[in-house]
């Protein structure tokens, strides 16, 4: 069976263009007709769904009479030819949304791949910053004024010096920050507390900010209502005198 699929269906491969099976088909209308899917896509869609049949007609069986041991020798199969967790996912998830559709439709009993795992993505590595594009984002910062720019170069000098996520930044508190020892008390991931050393730049900057800047973002504040609980408190305020939700960075 292996030689038989790596010759007509091989991940990559685009021989010829094969006809999907009727439910195939109507899975991939819906898609046209009701989600407005562009061409590209549909295409994809196409060459994954062949393929995952062409799978099923190996092994004796087709979409009516797939079962979950069927979809997951396919993801299994996927992988023994070399591809990596997102494309084996990008064609479950194809897999997946034909059977859903079926099932929805009444075309097919059930959803075979209502128990098969979607496989897990591995996380992407952070891509560092070049000195260069440092330096760039630290002059145009260093070119705005106003309370905003000190906000700015005070955010940008703590994220820099002293290695803090931007969740980390964002959730500070008064009370967290010693100027005059140079140290930060930061809440990490899992509640996880650490103290921070912050350089002599950061410190200036800081100082500025909570001298200059904050006490203008935090004036306009109170003359709309007042801040919130946990801006009264924030070392870094948004433009309303707030704090801005930040979605947890990795």
């Amino acid at each position: 069976m292996a030689e038989t699929l790596a010759a007509s269906v091989a991940p990559g491969s685009s021989s010829g263009d094969p006809v999907p099976s009727p439910i195939a088909e109507e899975f991939l209308l819906w898609l046209t007709v009701e989600k407005g899917r562009a061409v590209r896509t549909l295409s994809a869609y196409r060459r994954e769904l062949v393929r995952y049949e062409t799978f099923l007609l190996a092994r004796g069986s087709d979409v009516p009479a797939a079962t979950a041991e069927d979809v997951g020798w396919f993801v299994q199969w996927l992988r023994d030819e070399g591809l990596g967790a997102a494309s084996v996912a990008r064609a479950l998830s194809t897999v997946r949304g034909m059977h859903r559709f079926a099932a929805a439709e009444g075309l097919v009993g059930g959803d075979p791949t209502a128990t098969v795992d979607t496989p897990r993505r591995p996380d992407a590595l952070p891509k560092a910053l070049t000195e260069a594009q440092v330096g760039r984002l630290f002059e145009a910062v260093g070119q705005m004024d106003g309370p905003v720019g000190a906000r700015d170069s005070a955010l940008m000098e703590v994220l820099y010096g002293s290695g803090l996520r931007i969740s980390e930044a964002v959730g500070l508190s008064l009370g967290d920050v010693d100027l005059d020892g140079r140290l930060m008390r930061v809440l990490g991931k899992g509640s996880r507390e650490r103290i921070v050393p912050v350089g002599r730049a950061a410190v200036r900057s800081v100082a500025r900010w909570l001298d200059e800047g904050r006490p203008v973002l935090a004036g306009a504040c109170r003359r709309r209502g007042g801040p919130t609980r946990d801006a009264a408190d924030a070392v870094f305020l948004n433009q309303r005198g707030r704090v801005s939700p930040v979605k947890e960075d990795g």
